[in-house]
């Protein structure tokens, strides 16, 4: 037996399929579409690095992961390995025991003891990177006994797939290994007895330093970026505060409760630990009760998916970040603080629901990016209003397909989805005199990109645009939605195991050439196996699955230790009643695919003779997959009244954005809508293209357990997911001295125009100490000799945890950390004295956490001036005028100042793109006193009467962009004399800013 292992082979490996994955990330901004692949993925890249690893063999010259996670750098890493372990590093030691006829026989024998010809074995390894060696030993005892062999406390284990490879009362765990489930599964429903409807609702801030990294982006890659960054760059700021929301609604007979998290990569171990909590305080199960719903933005805190401690790369640096227990139990507790205050918010409420149909036939508000594949958006919302009993709105949620990937930089954000929240209370804010906390729940987002560039808007303001675009489209039908008084809830949680075995491959379906550690059967799933089609647009082409190979191997990256996170999941399926109406929802477990929502619907549709304009698919809910698209979609042209698709030999569309030809995926060629299609989408999508008609079918399992708790289902009895918790240390916070701390190191300026962004620093504490997000800063206005917060259209003070300000924080020589508010107002913000107030924390030795409070200047906020450009005509002039151009953002990143920026942040304008000036429109900004035209010559003043003064707002191409404000003074200049005249042209609009134009008379040449 050939025990010799090249760990620089390995790594050899490893270093392209980082630099072909990592560079992709998660998603795609709406800039670029999504991220274009690595053009060679398949099985030559595999065949190249192997050739390429064995000419290397036996030098080892990188990096040498251990079981702990850290790395062993240089050419003595495996000479250490046997020096810690007392394993040789080229062999693997074999301990024999007392006699046995079976495994059990070996238990007193100690961890990774098996019966092996009437003898208890044990196997040795040096490390986890050695599992290609307790795989060939660990077969000797039977055929596939080995198959998912792990190295573990430097000893062969063979691992647990499924709980079924476990004892009874236990689960499969911790990355292949079997512990007792410590949860209490009761089926007792939570609220029976209860008197009329209720719901409660909360808001709550979720705890994290700055500093942490930003996940879904592995573009933000980095090494040892500040104490919270491990494989991603750390964050430098935030654009807004990140709250966590929930809904709970107790119909009387059963409670249901609906949680928010602005996030990327929650899995079901975090529904579990929220549903625990839940019970502990209300001694009912919760588990078939319960959806925990990510928005997948791609600016929010990272390191809370559970990825191994040992790994042959650094897996995090695909977005994912290393993950940091820390990082987990502040997402949890949060959440959990959030599920208990909506408990605790329960009171009397009505609630209604709309679907409307092709509300964004202009792909205002997001757009098929999926471009391997035919257009397929279903162009639907669901609207879910919950108000008192007087009829004032509590909460409204909502639910369409769109990404969150707009902020590619390293500021904290709720994205695109953010932006709409935001905007949407703001409307309601105004129109209802309170604040209602808004939820977006993903759909079939898995394919679709947000559409806030769509009028040539740039992060940040994209996130302004792209609310505002939504608020067009619904508020009218969230006003006049018909509310009940009464509501029935049935819920079910379906929990099923994942294995290639279960999806139906046969073996060796996925491979990789040559033998181990580099080749060889897979043994579960892969990241970028499309590789001979991926990046066409011919739906006449797909890979095959026979022979298919993967960049990204898993089984590889992990060390063949079991996906615990990938290798189960689950589906609820919850249907609403009210009267004669109903409505059936069904989560995914992932960033669901629009085509494979609808087989969703289809399913219900044949198996339960649900309408599909009846049913809605909630996407990145209770657990994530990464991607899920299609195995094949075929059949007939869905019922959706707003969808893309058109037929093959009609791709063109009329001016309302409908197919001229609508199509079906029956006029398509085979495997046209599929994984195997490629593209960006398939090569984050690690269980294959049989993982689309596997999760079908525990779709159509989900909802027979609905109508029938004895039903009959394929999947196997499968445990929620729990985790041990790891011992990781905490955090240093360092401290900041009390006479340092609160200094003003640069104030605001005493004078400061509308529309011209300012930035105030102080000296603050640790990121740490500031915690939950950064340090609260307020706006203050001087009424009448007192200062008084602002208060927002939203109705809450005017803060940094809303979109107003950008805050970041900057360290200075490791004695202490400066922190930033960059500010600024538009263009009818009112006049004023205004300063910032700000509440922080620091860290003292002696007392830990300790506030400290400090007061910027007094700016006086004056007006912005008003621009023209004046052109001849023949009767005299025109002049356009507007206010200043928006500036795009630049995300600097300097040395010294990571969150450095330029320009500006806010959105001045819905309809004009940014480099072009805001209009003046007609309704709120001018009347007819706001112009005056004169022509001047020395003393000679020759005024031009109203009359002769023609104001004109229209609508223009430019920029590239259609339909942008426009507003023009035609001005008929009088008869005057000779010489040179200046025109000047005064315009004070009814905000209080001014322009004056003084340029001499153009003539026409």
């Amino acid at each position: 037996m050939n025990t010799t292992h090249s760990k620089a082979a390995l790594r050899a490996v490893l270093s392209l399929v980082t630099v072909a994955l990592v560079a992709t990330g998660c998603g795609g901004s709406d800039d670029d579409n999504g991220i274009t692949q690595p053009d060679d993925t398949g099985a030559d890249v595999a065949a190249d690095v192997e050739s390429d690893a064995t000419a290397d063999a036996g030098e080892d010259g990188g990096d040498d992961t251990g079981e702990d996670g850290g790395t062993d750098t240089g050419a003595d890493a495996e000479s250490d390995a046997e020096a810690d372990t007392g394993v040789d590093a080229g062999e693997t030691d074999i301990i024999l025991g007392g006699p046995c006829e079976t495994h059990d026989d070996c238990a007193d024998e100690g961890e990774g003891s098996y019966c092996y010809e009437n003898v208890c074995t044990t196997w040795r390894c040096p490390d986890p990177g050695f599992w290609d060696l307790c795989e060939e030993n660990l077969n000797q005892i039977g055929e596939d006994f080995g198959r998912f062999a792990i190295c573990r406390r430097n000893t062969c284990l063979a691992a647990c797939m499924t709980d079924q490879d476990c004892g009874d009362g236990e689960v499969c765990t911790d990355f292949g290994e079997c512990h007792p489930f410590t949860g209490e599964i009761t089926g007792q429903h939570p609220g029976a007895g209860g008197d009329g409807l209720r719901a409660g609702v909360a808001n709550v801030l979720w705890t994290y330093p700055v500093g942490m990294p930003l996940g879904g982006y592995g573009q933000r890659a980095a090494v040892n970026d500040g104490r919270y960054a491990e494989s991603l760059r750390a964050s430098a700021g935030q654009t807004h505060g990140l709250f966590i929301r929930a809904l709970v609604i107790d119909t009387g007979d059963r409670m249901h409760m609906t949680i928010r998290l602005p996030a990327i990569f929650t899995d079901m171990s975090l529904h579990e630990d929220v549903a625990r909590a839940l019970q502990e305080r209300t001694g009912d199960d919760w588990r078939d009760s319960l959806i925990i719903s990510s928005t997948h933005t791609h600016s929010g805190p990272a390191r809370h998916w559970q990825l191994p401690p040992a790994a042959a790369a650094s897996l995090g640096s695909f977005g994912i970040g290393e993950f940091s227990q820390w990082a987990y139990i502040w997402m949890r507790d949060s959440v959990i603080e959030a599920a208990l205050a909506a408990l605790d918010d329960l009171s009397p409420a009505r609630i209604g629901w709309e679907v409307i149909e092709a509300f964004d036939m202009d792909d205002a508000v997001g757009r098929d990016r999926w471009e391997q594949t035919p257009p397929f958006d279903d162009n639907r919302v669901l609207l879910v209003r919950v108000d008192d009993p007087e009829g004032t709105p509590r909460a409204f949620m909502f639910s369409f397909a769109a990404h969150g990937t707009d902020n590619e930089s390293d500021y904290v954000s709720g994205d695109a989805l953010g932006g709409v929240e935001r905007w949407l209370e703001m409307e309601l804010g105004e129109r209802y005199d309170t604040f209602v906390p808004t939820m977006f729940i993903n759909q079939n987002s898995g394919g679709i990109s947000p559409g806030g560039g769509v009028q040539g808007h740039r992060f940040p303001q994209t996130t302004e645009r792209i609310g505002w675009a939504f608020a067009q489209k619904v508020m009218d039908a969230f006003e006049e939605m018909e509310m009940r008084d009464e509501l029935q809830i049935r819920a079910v949680s379906h929990r099923f195991p994942i294995t290639y075995d279960l999806l139906g491959y046969a073996r060796g379906d996925f491979a990789g050439p040559g033998g181990r550690p580099f080749g060889g059967e897979y043994h579960y799933g892969g990241l970028s196996c499309v590789g001979q089609y991926g990046g066409d647009r011919d739906y006449h082409t797909h890979q095959e699955i026979d022979g298919m190979t993967c960049a990204g191997a898993l089984m590889f990256l992990l060390f063949n230790q079991p996906p615990t996170i990938m290798a189960r999941s689950q589906i609820h399926a919850m249907e609403w009643t009210s009267g004669d109406d109903s409505i059936a929802f069904l989560t995914a477990p992932g960033e669901l695919a629009t085509e494979l929502g609808w087989q969703f619907a289809r399913a219900l549709r044949d198996d339960f003779d649900i309408d599909p304009l009846d049913v809605w698919t909630y996407g990145y809910a209770n657990d994530h997959l990464l991607y899920i698209l299609p195995t094949n979609l075929r059949g007939e042209r869905p019922p959706y009244p707003g969808l893309s698709t058109p037929h093959p030999d009609d791709m063109t569309y009329d001016a309302d954005g409908y197919p001229n030809t609508p199509g079906a995926p029956d006029d398509y060629p085979d495997f046209a809508f599929s994984y195997l299609q490629g593209g960006y989408e398939s090569t984050m999508s690690p269980w294959g293209p049989l993982l689309g008609d596997y999760l079908v079918q525990q779709a159509r399992d989900a909802w027979a357990k609905l109508e029938d708790p004895d039903a009959d289902v394929q999947a196997p009895p499968t445990y929620p997911t729990q985790f041990t918790i790891r011992d990781d240390v905490a955090y240093e916070i360092r401290p900041t001295p009390a006479d340092l701390v609160g200094t003003i190191v640069q104030d605001v300026p005493e004078t400061v125009e509308r529309l011209t962004p300012i930035e105030f620093v102080w000296v603050g504490g640790d990121p740490g100490a500031e915690m939950p997000q950064v340090p609260l800063v307020t706006l203050q206005r001087d009424i009448d000799g007192e200062w008084t917060d602002v208060v927002l259209p939203n109705t809450r003070t005017y803060t940094n945890l809303e979109q107003r300000f950008l805050t970041r924080v900057r360290e200075r020589e490791d004695t202490h950390f400066e922190w930033i508010v960059r500010w600024e107002e538009l263009h009818d913000f009112p006049l004023g004295d205004y300063r910032f107030v700000v509440e922080g924390h620091r860290h003292d030795d002696m007392t830990d956490r300790v506030p400290y409070s400090l007061t910027s200047g007094t700016f006086s906020l004056v007006g912005t001036p008003i621009e023209f450009d004046v052109a001849p005509t023949e009767a005299g002039v025109t002049v356009t005028m507007g206010y200043a151009a928006e500036e795009r953002m630049e995300f600097l990143e300097s040395r010294n100042d990571r969150g450095a920026v330029s320009g500006d942040f806010r959105m001045r304008d819905p309809m004009v793109p940014q480099g072009v000036r805001r209009a003046l429109y007609d309704v709120g900004d001018v009347d007819d006193g706001s112009f005056t035209v004169r022509l001047e010559q020395g003393d000679d003043v020759l005024g031009v009467s109203p009359e002769d003064i023609s104001y004109v707002f229209s609508r223009v191409d430019a920029a590239g962009r259609r339909n942008v404000p426009n507003s023009r003074l035609d001005v008929t200049l009088p008869d005057r004399g000779p010489g040179e005249w200046d025109l000047v042209v005064i315009v004070e609009d009814l905000h209080g800013n001014v322009g004056e134009l003084r340029t001499p008379v153009p003539t026409l040449p």
